[in-house]
């Protein structure tokens, strides 16, 4: 009778959370598709339209002219991904900016459940199923409401270093190699991520780094076949975008502010410049050493994947917090590990955790963002010391 009773409440805990998390994804999704405002994808979908008609899309006047028609600003949305990103949004265009904004939005939101999906089973994680539809619902605050509000591609991002890990498991080479293509969309926010994950195929499945490479000639060729001398534009001001707001090509706008430690430091902690550097500096020698850590005691490709996400968050110079998404993957491996830390660093795993998580409602500037990337590194940080020993530690496995 206890049994059939406690079964009742289980299955009631997990309808509760499956219809949270896809209540929460679909409300989300439908209000900042319906909602008309200053999203990136904008971007994407006039980069499109410029290679339809046969330009440049790195060529930020001929950007200005497509957004000129498509929302009546130049805005500033500056072209700065792979040539071939820009392909993937060709479809778009064969509808109107209203509609495939929609469309992007609805995407987005899908994939993110399959990002969730593939990095849960390629961590073949054995956890509640009410647990782990709790932890999806909170992982859309957390990590992708902030990218969905902008239609920007960190749940893309994501989706690729999902898709990597799952491929790697399941010893798929040739998707773990595109998986590493798509992840590298934004270097800013994963180059060290994609180096390590490459680097630690080259070892363990050297023909899906191989795959990798071939992934990325193979778009670069395609790229340079349909958009004709991409490489070919004025590189003088090129990347003012990202430091500037831009009103169209050579008017510069307001400074930028960012999640990153530069801007964290000097707007929330009030540093002076000298000391600025002297914060990014401590953040970036801590994560480093996190890394050589991780790779002396926990081998295996989600530690490695974790700790090199947490190095490249730490110390990049240009993100906003819609490239944290991917921090997910730290956050999932530290909450399947909780079983082997020490009662006593266990709560304050936790409790750092749910700090990252809550940084999304209270915060009002980007660059409070930050805030998550501390957080979630003091956690691991506990996590490491809490680890009951260090003959458990070199057992613990991907």
């Amino acid at each position: 009778m206890q049994n059939r009773s406690k079964t009742y409440w289980i299955n009631l805990l997990t309808l509760f959370f499956k219809f949270s998390f896809w209540g929460l994804l679909i409300a989300l999704t439908l209000f900042w598709a319906l909602r008309s405002g200053w999203e990136d994808f904008r971007g994407y979908y006039s980069a499109a339209m410029v290679v339809v008609r046969g330009g440049n899309p790195y060529d930020y006047s001929q950007i200005a002219a497509v957004l000129e028609e498509v929302i009546g600003s130049p805005s500033n949305n500056p072209y700065f991904y792979p040539p071939w990103f820009s392909l993937l949004f060709v479809p778009f265009t064969l509808l109107s900016y209203p509609a495939a904004r929609t469309l992007w939005f609805i995407i987005n939101g899908a994939l993110f459940y399959v990002s969730l999906e593939l990095l849960y089973k390629g961590m073949q994680w054995q956890l509640a199923s009410w647990k782990r539809w709790a932890l999806y619902a909170l992982s859309i605050l957390a990590f992708a409401s902030y990218s969905q509000r902008f239609g920007q591609a960190g749940i893309f991002v994501f989706f690729g270093l999902a898709l990597a890990l799952y491929a790697v498991r399941r010893e798929i080479l040739w998707l773990a190699g595109l998986g590493l293509i798509v992840a590298v969309t934004k270097p800013q926010a994963t180059l060290l991520v994609v180096l390590a994950l490459g680097i630690w195929l080259l070892l363990h499945q050297s023909k899906a780094a191989v795959w990798g490479v071939g992934w990325g000639v193979g778009l670069l060729l395609l790229s340079s076949l349909l958009i004709p001398r991409w490489w070919h534009f004025e590189w003088d001001g090129f990347g003012q975008g990202l430091s500037y707001t831009m009103s169209g090509p050579d008017q510069v706008g307001s400074e930028r502010v960012l999640s990153t430690a530069q801007d964290f430091s000097r707007y929330v902690l009030g540093l002076p410049l000298v000391y600025q550097y002297v914060f990014w500096v401590c953040m970036g020698l801590l994560s480093a050493c996190l890394v050589v850590y991780t790779l002396r005691k926990l081998p295996g490709v989600l530690p490695l994947v974790s700790v090199s996400t947490l190095f490249m968050l730490a110390i990049t110079p240009y993100a906003l917090q819609y490239d944290y998404v991917h921090l997910a993957i730290p956050v999932f491996w530290m909450l399947q590990q909780l079983p082997r830390v020490e009662v006593k660093y266990r709560y304050g795993v936790i409790g750092l955790l749910l700090f990252a998580f809550s940084v999304y409602f209270w915060q009002t500037w980007s660059y409070e963002g930050y805030w998550q990337v501390i957080a979630v590194l003091l956690a691991f940080v506990l996590l490491l010391v809490g680890m009951r020993s260090t003959r458990k530690m070199e057992a613990v496995s991907d």
